[in-house]
């Protein structure tokens, strides 16, 4: 049920920016992208998660570094693949000199001594603001629940626009999914703002997007989170929701949200 999985520490973030691909002129692309998300950097809502599939971790510590110079309030995050280990993660913090987020493609292996790094409520912020995981189904979120991480990235939850073929799991399978879980679920794939209220409401913690986020004022997203926590008083599985709720809410949702999940992509 999306309960506070992780207690002790500070909730990420409701909302997660994922940067698209930084092809072409990679320094205007990278450098529009930051003054995009200015306006709303200090606010303490919003993560930004630097995630260049290919990308070696020394290209990404400068994005990092980069991104925390220019926006020096905002939560920033990493997609990292492969082997997660204590050496090559102290490596990319002393580089990108500041703490970040770290999250996990959907097979990499995490040393678990990385999850003792992680920021205590209340305490000065460590090396690791938090640690999440890339899902697709229900066994990747018990998969990371078990494993003591605090947000899973839930994807696709509606057909990315990037790639229409997908096969979203809708607003009834995120539903009946949260509903198997304590763990923070973040919905990724296919949202606008208009959509957030409903999402929210069928159990995820927060949104996540990458190139819809770009495409409008950041400060949308963040009006649309407090929508939706206003529209469901406080944690969205506390009420009940019946069968034909459920279907009348998929029902009147922006685009299509039914059918089995694909996985396209690694979140």
């Amino acid at each position: 049920m999306n309960a506070d999985a992780s207690a002790g520490r500070a909730p990420p973030p409701q909302l997660w920016v994922l940067t698209p691909t930084l092809a072409g002129d990679r320094e205007a692309r990278w450098a529009a992208m930051l003054r995009h998300l200015e306006p709303v950097a200090g606010e303490g809502r919003l993560m930004l998660l630097v995630r260049q599939p290919g990308a070696d971790d020394g290209a990404l510590a400068v994005l990092l570094r980069e991104a925390h110079m220019a926006l020096p309030g905002l939560a920033l995050g990493v997609r990292l693949d492969g082997r997660v280990d204590a050496v090559r993660v102290r490596r990319l913090l002393s580089a990108a000199g500041s703490p970040v987020w770290l999250h996990l493609a959907e097979r990499a292996l995490l040393d678990a001594e990385l999850l003792g790094w992680r920021e205590p409520l209340g305490e000065l912020p460590s090396a690791l603001l938090g640690i999440s995981r890339a899902a697709h189904d229900a066994a990747g979120l018990r998969r990371n629940a078990t494993s003591d991480l605090d947000a899973s990235l839930l994807a696709p939850v509606l057909a990315p626009r990037s790639k229409p073929e997908a096969r979203p799991l809708g607003l009834v399978g995120l539903l009946a999914l949260a509903r198997q879980t304590e763990q923070r679920i973040v919905a990724l794939g296919g949202l606008r703002p208009e959509d957030v209220p409903a999402v929210l409401a069928h159990g995820a913690y927060g949104v996540a997007s990458q190139s819809g986020a770009f495409d409008g004022p950041v400060d949308a997203w963040l009006a649309a989170l407090d929508s939706g926590r206003s529209l469901t008083h406080g944690h969205p599985l506390e009420r009940e929701v019946d069968a034909a709720t459920v279907a009348g809410d998929a029902q009147e949702c922006a685009r299509p949200c039914a059918g089995p999940a694909s996985n396209p992509a690694d979140p």
